[in-house]
């Protein structure tokens, strides 16, 4: 099935699941040896092929939300590089989680095609 075919909802499925993969990464960083480091937003843009403006944007959008990850964990107690966070702290930072994950979204899906957005999905560590 073509891309283009894909209805909204699983265009937002793709992209839903791409958010959610890389926000998961940062809360769990104190396993970095059980988990590989994902790649850095530039080494991304270049696997996508992505064309300079889009490379900019992109980045840019990656790092913003790497860094507003870690201000909400932050603002928690949650520092992942000293110690794991406990199921509660991640319960109660999950709703401000979610509404940067839907906001990175919306920011992606103006900047990449769909096409990219699928790639970008398929490169995103399998969840266990």
């Amino acid at each position: 099935m073509k891309i283009s075919r894909l209805g909204t909802r699983a265009k937002s499925a793709i992209i839903g699941g791409l958010i959610l993969a890389q926000v998961t990464v940062v809360p769990t960083m104190a396993f970095a040896q059980q988990m590989p480091k994902p790649p850095e937003p530039a080494q991304m843009a270049t696997q996508l092929g992505l064309d300079q403006q889009q490379t900019t944007d992109f980045v840019k959008i990656m790092d913003q939300h790497q860094a507003e990850v870690k201000a909400v964990l932050s603002e928690h107690g949650i520092d992942p590089q000293k110690a794991p966070p406990t199921r509660e702290q991640m319960q109660a930072v999950q709703p401000q989680l979610k509404q940067l994950q839907e906001k990175t979204k919306a920011q992606l899906a103006t900047v990449l095609t769909p096409e990219q957005m699928q790639s970008l999905a398929s490169q995103q560590p399998p969840r266990s």
